[in-house]
């Protein structure tokens, strides 16, 4: 009509950008024209996403959008699913760049984000994959053992945020990389594991914890574990606890001495190898990390074997340590058959009332008929009246009834002793004496041995009265010297292998000689105030049959001869 005509163009590829005039002629030759009557664009592309295009949730994150033909006013946004993210600011730089910031909320899905572009004047929506990769904000609180044993698996409880299933534990120190095993990502809050330290982690070791996620996220924590070589027990004392034949309570004290004990983890507990019972201790104390002292008490309702435990920690591993005896405190008798071996354990008391076990190896026809051997703590020691013997004593003795029968065999004997007994006293120097009515008089035995590490002093008796530990007490003069058994018969059994010199000078000097003074042995002091001869030459063989003569000499020159026997 005269007031509207249709038109139509085709827009060459490339024509210029930019507003375009409209020019109207008519054959006429009238002309009219209008300026900026419509726009000519090119297609949007987006060629790349830069700047911080991983980000974690809760967090601030700018990005820069580059392409072509961009153009101010264009909706901008994140998508997800079906999240969807517009951004705090957009900043037009040129046709080539736009830059966006946003604020991820804390619950945002985590992964791949895509870049949504749309212009409204042409309807262009074009969208950009992958363009942010959102993680979690991952942080580690807590884990909940500090403290592990070498070489044992250590289950751990780990709590924190944003964890997810298919992460990554690691525990890492000096020249150390340990991975977890059995991950498990409970929830977002809870991962647990198990790890196990190898036996070449240095002992004392710090290590600590990092955790990646499947989208890389990383978090980690320092020093969260202390790494220990496992505990090692040398000993535990006493072996023999002693209660009251009624209802009333025994406090006790276990002593165990070892290595790599450590204060709120070692722990220790009894078992009882038939029911099953546990005591468990209500004071443990640990000194040095070689000593620990646990503390309960006990009635007689607790008689029986129990197995003890120590704990590297609580629910960690346990170590069988030993086995311990609760059994009433009186007297123990023992049928002893006269055609069989039997062993016999017993309790000794020790100086501050701690009680281990002492054991007698009886073989069989040592006794002519079947008796009855009673063994009774005896706390009024017999008073020694011997003139050429002295001994200074450790404890009270042990009375032991045979019913008036003596062995006619030698009876090996073991006595415990405890750090208290010692009262300053050397260990090599320990050895248990007999008490001899006959003589009134207490007699050393021949071959006494120290076993220092299980604290038992062993020998050979041949008679049954009175036996306790000794140590040989020293004197001024040669003429108190004893010596003993004289002849020496080793046939005759152990007690008669050994020759034992006691209450000798410090520092003295034995020379054995044979009765046509040819020098057979050269000894000197093995302990303080006594030397065993034991009936060999210097060059370690056995002297003959035949009498010899002892010359004993102390340190100021003093010199005493006497004769002695062997009897081969």
């Amino acid at each position: 009509s005269t007031t509207q005509i249709t038109a139509s163009f085709s827009i060459p590829q490339n024509a210029a950008s930019g507003f375009y005039n409209l020019y109207y002629d008519y054959e006429t030759k009238e002309t009219a024209s209008a300026d900026n009557i419509f726009e000519v664009m090119r297609f949007v592309e987006i060629t790349s996403i830069s700047g911080s295009t991983i980000v974690a949730r809760g967090n601030a994150v700018t990005i820069d959008i580059n392409g072509k033909n961009l153009r101010a006013g264009s909706e901008i946004k994140l998508i997800k699913d079906a999240w969807r993210i517009i951004p705090d600011s957009t900043d037009y730089v040129s046709s080539d760049k736009i830059t966006a910031s946003f604020v991820l909320p804390p619950d945002a899905q985590t992964g791949d984000w895509d870049l949504s572009y749309f212009n409204s004047l042409t309807g262009e929506n074009i969208i950009k994959n992958n363009a942010l990769k959102v993680i979690t904000n991952m942080s580690i609180f807590n884990v909940s053992e500090n403290f592990a044993i070498k070489e044992f698996a250590r289950e751990l409880i780990i709590s924190g945020s944003d964890f997810q299933s298919g992460s990554v534990v690691k525990f890492t120190g000096e020249n150390t990389e340990i991975y977890a095993s059995n991950i498990i990502a409970v929830s977002t809050d809870i991962i647990t594991c198990s790890v196990v330290f190898p036996s070449d982690v240095q002992d004392g070791l710090k290590v600590s914890i990092e955790i990646t996620n499947a989208t890389g996220n990383l978090a980690s924590k320092a020093d969260v574990i202390t790494v220990q070589a496992a505990p090692k027990v040398n000993s535990f004392t006493p072996k023999f606890l002693a209660v009251e034949n009624d209802s009333s309570d025994t406090r006790a004290t276990l002593k165990i001495k070892g290595s790599n004990f450590f204060s709120g983890y070692t722990g220790f507990y009894l078992k009882n190898e038939i029911t099953g019972a546990e005591i468990f201790p209500d004071v443990i104390k640990i000194e040095n990390q070689n000593t620990l002292m646990a503390s309960f008490d006990i009635s007689s309702q607790h008689i029986g074997k129990w197995i003890a435990y120590l704990t590297a920690y609580q629910q960690g591993p346990q170590y069988n340590i030993g086995l311990l005896t609760i059994a009433i405190n009186d007297g123990l008798s023992h049928a002893v058959k006269k055609d069989s071996d039997v062993k016999i354990s017993f309790p000794v008391e020790s100086a501050k009332g701690i009680i281990n076990l002492g054991h007698m190896l009886i073989k069989a026809y040592t006794f002519d008929k079947d008796i009855t051997i009673t063994i009774e703590q005896n706390k009024s020691l017999l008073g020694q009246k011997s003139s050429d013997s002295k001994f200074k004593f450790l404890n009270s003795s042990l009375k032991i009834d045979s019913q008036n029968s003596q062995p006619s065999k030698d009876i090996l004997i073991q006595l415990p002793y405890t750090d208290d007994d010692l009262n300053g006293a050397d260990e090599k120097d320990l050895v248990i004496a007999v008490y001899d009515e006959n003589q009134n008089a207490w007699t050393a035995c021949a071959a006494c041995e120290v076993d220092r590490q299980n604290k038992l002093v062993s020998a050979y008796i041949n008679r049954l009265s009175q036996a306790a530990i000794m140590t040989p007490a020293g004197s001024d003069s040669l003429a108190a010297v004893k010596y003993y058994p004289n002849p020496l018969r080793p046939s005759k059994g152990a007690s008669y292998s050994k020759m034992n010199f006691t209450n000798l000078p410090q520092d003295s000097t034995i020379i054995i000689y044979t009765i046509l003074g040819r020098k057979a042995a050269t000894l000197r002091n093995f302990s303080e105030y006594s030397i065993v001869w034991d009936g060999k030459n210097d060059d370690g063989n056995n002297v003959a049959s035949g009498i010899y003569l002892a010359r004993i000499q102390d340190s100021k020159g003093n010199k005493r001869t006497i004769k002695i026997a062997v009897e081969r």
